[in-house]
C-alpha cells in the first residue's frame, strides 16, 4: 500500500496568491488614486461632496436620508424636551398659555380632569 506524496501543486497555488495581492491592490489603489484629483476639484469649486449634486443632478424631494440620525433625534428630543418643560404664551389675547407638562399633569389632578 502506497501513501499519497506530500507535494502539492505549487503554481495554481502561486497564482491564486497573485490574483489575491491584485485584487487587493486594486481594491485600495484606485480609490486612493481618484481621491487627490476629486479633492482638488472640490477644493477649485469644480465639484461637490454632495453625490446627488454631483453632474448637474437635482437633489430627490424630502423625505431625504438623514446623515446622522443619531443626532437628529437627539435634537428633536432636545427641542420638544425644552416646549415640555417651559412656559410661552399661545395666544395673549385669548389668554391661551403652555406650561411644563409636570405641572399641568398636577393641574389635572387637582381639578379632575376638569379645566
Amino acid at each position: 500500500m502506497s501513501h499519497e506524496a506530500d507535494k502539492f501543486a505549487r503554481r495554481p497555488v502561486a497564482i491564486g496568491a497573485v490574483v489575491a495581492v491584485a485584487i487587493v491592490l486594486f481594491g485600495w489603489g484606485l480609490p486612493t488614486l481618484m481621491e487627490a484629483p476629486l479633492t482638488k476639484a472640490v477644493e477649485a469649486g469644480r465639484g461637490s461632496v454632495d453625490p446627488i449634486a454631483y453632474g448637474g443632478r437635482q437633489r430627490p424631494p424630502v423625505p431625504r436620508l438623514q446623515v446622522n440620525p443619531d443626532r437628529d433625534i437627539e435634537e428633536h428630543r432636545r427641542r420638544e424636551d425644552a416646549i415640555l418643560s417651559s412656559y410661552a404664551w399661545i395666544d395673549r389675547e385669548q389668554g391661551v398659555v403652555r406650561i411644563p407638562i409636570e405641572r399641568a399633569m398636577a393641574a389635572m389632578a387637582e381639578n379632575g380632569g376638569n379645566r
